[in-house]
């Protein structure tokens, strides 16, 4: 059957990821390579960012607990 308009996934839920990976390294390295932490990842890398926008990045998701 086919899927309701707007009920299919890309993404996982960031909501509370900052109390599911604490780590802020990990999101650092995850960001810039996704791959590196996570092999089959889909997601894009954000090797476009600065060092400054990737640790806003990083501290943001830190933020979503």
């Amino acid at each position: 059957s086919p899927t309701v308009f707007g009920s299919d996934r890309k993404a996982p839920d960031l909501l509370h990821v900052g109390s599911r990976l604490p780590i802020k390294g990990w999101h650092l390295v995850h960001h810039a390579n996704p791959r590196a932490v996570q092999p089959m990842s889909q997601m894009p890398a954000f090797n476009y960012l600065s060092k400054r926008d990737l640790n806003a990045l990083a501290d943001y998701m830190m933020s979503l607990k």
